[in-house]
């Protein structure tokens, strides 16, 4: 499978990136930011930032939920 630019920016960026959709769900990551976190890519693609960081405060959530 052939990456695009945007695959491979991401991927490979020297800094914590983590892509998530309007619902909250991450969709790509930086292998920086998982080995950071402690996490592989099976674990968080797909999945809504609350289920990967549960111990998100209210405050956070008031801020990251649309309108």
């Amino acid at each position: 499978m052939q990456k695009t630019h945007t695959n491979i920016f991401i991927d490979d960026a020297p800094i914590e990136i983590g892509v998530l959709d309007v619902n909250m769900h991450f969709v790509k990551c930086s292998k920086f930011w998982l080995r950071k976190i402690g996490k592989t890519e099976k674990e968080i693609i797909g999945k809504s930032y609350y289920e990967v960081f549960p111990d998100t405060t209210d405050d956070i959530k008031k801020y990251t939920s649309i309108v």
